[in-house]
Formats: C-alpha cells, structure tokens, sequence
C-alpha cells in the first residue's frame, strides 16, 4: 500500500491511491497546517478533500507507531501527539469499515471505487482469501474495469502477468484469469448492468474474511475484529 507522507508544515500533500497503480500522483497545494497544532480533523478534510470523497465514515487514516504496531489517527486530538516517528508523518488511507449492503449504502462511484482498490490490494496481499475460483473472477472483473473490453492484439498471457491479482499468481492462473477475461466480453450485458467495479464489490461480500481486522496484542495473542455494518 502507498503511504502519504506529509511535509514538515503540511504546505503541500501528495496523495497516492490505495492500490498504486491505479491512480497517479495528486498534488494539491492548500492553506498551511502548522504539525504542532493541527488536529486529526484538519488531516481528514485535507485527504477527503483531494480525494472528492462524500462518503468519509467508511474510511480512515492509519499509522504505525515504534513498537509496529498500527493505530487509526484519532480526528479529535493533535498529530503530532498520535503519530510518534516523523516529521514528515506517514499515513496510509484504507477503508475503515465494510458495508454488507454495498448495493444500497455505497451511494456514490468515487466510493465504491475505494472499496474496489481496498478489496483488491486485501486479495493481493493475501489479508482475504478467496476460493480460486471466485479469485479468478475478480481478476477477470479487475481487467474489465481498468481495460475495457478483452483485445486479443494487445491483452496476452504475457500482458496479464505484469498485474499482480493474487499471492499464489503462476502462469496456470493468469492463463486461467485471461480466459475469464475473455468471457467478460460474452456476458458483458449483464457486467454491464452493475458495471465491473460494482459486480467485483458485491462478489466478495460473502467471502469469509470480508471486512475481518486482526489486532495482535501481547504475548503472541491476535483478536479477529468484525468491521461490517
């Protein structure tokens, strides 16, 4: 996941997406955010702001202090007293919590499109695990909304093994992840009806570990926390 790291006086802020190469680099240059004053708040606007996001109680921006353990940034007390290692801080933006209902909560396309990537980027890493099968037809969904239609000139086997879909990814995978690709196009009038990134979101809802936070603790304890509503 790529971070956000924030300048000594937050004059500038260059923000990058969950999943990396999704969306480019954004800069936005704003009024100065002095770090021995500004709060949680005044960082979570900033964010939401360049981001465009109506939707703000899904997500949230989290840190890991010394001891690597990770923590949500608090929006009513100040930065510098949460996040221990900088100037420059750095932050990472992720969904805090996971909706069952993607359908009818997530009313607006820039957040759904956030989930898409969180979900994506969780699948990647391996912090949800899917059947094969279903992890297949994400990938399939995954290059239908970022190509378009499949193209035999330019989508190859070679093509589809510079994305990154899955930990176990081999060349039996990607070849079977093109194939499903290929069928995107067939059943494109139904894709189309939900559009890829929607159909992608609704497919996992289901998967076990969708919207399961693990908090580790001490002496090698770990607690499964459920962030669905």
């Amino acid at each position: 996941m790529k971070s956000y790291d924030f300048n000594r006086f937050f004059s500038v802020f260059t923000f990058f997406s969950v999943f990396h190469y999704c969306w480019p680099a954004k800069i936005i240059k704003r009024a100065p955010l002095n770090t021995r004053n500004a709060i949680g708040n005044e960082l979570y606007e900033e964010v939401f702001y360049s981001l465009d996001l109506e939707e703000r109680d899904y997500f949230g921006l989290q840190y890991t202090d010394q001891f690597n353990v990770q923590h949500w940034l608090d929006p009513t007390k100040k930065v510098a007293k949460q996040v221990a290692i900088g100037p420059p801080f750095t932050l990472r933006f992720r969904v805090k919590f996971f909706t069952s209902e993607p359908s009818s909560n997530l009313k607006e396309e820039l957040t759904r499109y956030q989930f898409f990537l969180q979900i994506k980027q969780d699948i990647a890493a391996g912090r949800l695990q899917c059947p094969h099968p279903l992890a297949i037809e994400l990938a399939a969904l995954t290059l239908q909304s970022e190509l378009g239609d499949y193209n035999p000139v330019e989508h190859t086997a070679l093509f589809i093994s510079e994305f990154r879909f899955h930990p176990e990814q081999d060349e039996k995978m990607e070849i079977e992840i093109l194939d499903r690709y290929k069928a995107c196009r067939i059943a494109k009038l139904i894709i189309s009806v939900r559009k890829p990134i929607y159909f992608f979101i609704y497919r996992t809802v289901n998967v076990h570990e969708y919207g399961l936070w693990t908090v580790y603790a001490k002496n090698d304890w770990f607690f499964i926390v459920d962030i669905v509503g």
